[in-house]
C-alpha cells in the first residue's frame, strides 16, 4: 500500500487534497508496479476529474512492440470514450469505459494512454447507470508461486507481446523473427504457471530448459487424454 499512498500524494500535489479524497473513493483495486510511462500519474488525475465531472475523455492509445517501442492503435487516431471507473489491479491501471457507438464496455491500460484530455461533453445516462454495477476487480490467477524459480525461454506469437510485458515487466528483452518472438523470463514452475501457459494453446511454447520442456510435454499429453 506504500505505492498507493505515494500515488495519492502525487495527485494531491497536482490538484489539492480534495483530489486525493476523490481518488480514494474511485479506486476499485490497486496493486502498483513502476511503468515506463511516467505520465500515468497525470493521466490518473485527468481521468479522476472526468469521472467526477461526468465528462467524456479523449486520448491516443498504443501497444509496445518487441523492442519496447510504441505502436499506436486506431491508425494513430484518438479515442473518445465515456469513463465509468478507474480500476487498479494486477500491477496495472485500467480505465473502464462505455462506448456508445458499440453499446459495450471496454478496459484501457492507463499507462498506454497519451495526451489525455477532458471533453466538455456529458456522458450518457447509460454510462452513469453502469457505474452502479462496477464491482471490485479480483486479481488474475497468474501469481507464479509454489515452485522453484527458473529461467525459461518462451516462444510466442507476436500478438502476445503485450501479454508477456504485462506478466514479466516492460524491461523484458525480446527477439522477433517474423510472426514469432522469443524471450527469457524468470518463473516459478507450478500448476499456476502451467495454467497460464496453456491458455494460449498453439500461440506459446517452451524452448528451454530441457527439464521444463519435458514437463510441458507431460502436461500437454494429460490435456489430450
Amino acid at each position: 500500500m506504500k505505492k498507493t499512498a505515494e500515488l495519492i500524494e502525487k495527485i494531491a500535489e497536482l490538484g489539492g487534497n480534495h483530489k486525493a479524497d476523490i481518488l480514494k473513493s474511485n479506486m476499485v483495486c490497486f496493486n502498483t508496479r513502476k511503468h515506463s510511462n511516467e505520465s500515468i500519474y497525470y493521466n490518473v488525475g485527468y481521468l479522476e476529474d472526468a469521472i467526477q465531472q461526468n465528462k467524456k475523455v479523449i486520448f491516443y492509445y498504443f501497444d509496445l512492440n518487441e523492442n519496447g517501442e510504441k505502436v499506436y492503435r486506431h491508425d494513430h487516431h484518438h479515442y473518445v470514450v465515456e469513463p465509468i471507473a478507474l480500476i487498479f489491479n494486477e500491477d496495472n491501471y485500467y480505465l473502464m469505459v462505455y462506448r456508445s457507438r458499440h453499446n459495450s464496455t471496454a478496459n484501457y491500460r492507463v499507462d498506454r494512454m497519451e495526451r489525455v484530455e477532458i471533453i466538455d461533453e456529458a456522458i450518457t445516462e447509460h454510462a452513469l447507470a453502469l457505474r452502479d454495477s462496477v464491482d471490485c476487480c479480483t486479481e488474475q490467477m497468474f501469481k507464479m508461486y509454489g515452485g522453484q524459480q527458473t529461467d525459461v525461454v518462451l516462444e510466442f506469437d507476436y500478438k502476445l507481446i503485450g501479454v508477456v510485458y504485462d506478466k514479466f515487466g516492460e524491461d523484458t528483452k525480446m527477439i522477433r523473427s517474423g510472426e514469432k518472438c522469443i524471450a527469457t523470463v524468470k518463473v516459478q514452475i507450478s500448476p499456476v504457471f502451467w495454467g497460464w501457459l496453456f491458455q494460449f494453446a498453439e500461440q506459446m511454447k517452451v524452448l528451454s530448459p530441457d527439464t521444463v520442456i519435458a514437463d510441458y510435454k507431460k502436461h500437454a499429453a494429460m490435456l489430450d487424454e
